[in-house]
């Protein structure tokens, strides 16, 4: 399995907490395949379906959930709990999910 994540430029949210995290996670995996394969996943959310930003000086962030132009509540929050755990380390990330309760 090769690298399937997209390339910095064309990724909608990035965090250097999960970059770090992604880095010390797959340091460790003795599977190159199982490695490789959280590498792809784990940022996917962030990488491909976050839309982040500030309206008004308030945090906004939308969430594609599906094939349908539409938020889903339940949908947007399941697909950025991974995440909760790092927003007291990354002041981006914590305005991300402030933006996901606005």
């Amino acid at each position: 399995m090769n690298n399937k994540r997209l390339t910095k430029s064309k990724r909608l949210f990035s965090s250097i907490v999960i970059e770090e995290k992604i880095k010390e996670i797959s340091s460790f995996l003795r599977d190159k395949e199982l490695s490789q394969m959280f590498v792809n996943c784990f940022p996917n959310t962030l990488d491909t379906s976050v839309y982040y930003q500030e309206k008004k000086g308030r945090p906004d962030t939308y969430i594609i959930t599906g094939d349908i132009p539409a938020m889903w509540l339940r949908d947007s929050s399941a697909q950025l709990w991974p995440y909760l755990q790092f927003v007291n380390r990354d002041v981006k990330l914590k305005k991300l999910f402030q933006g996901l309760i606005n």
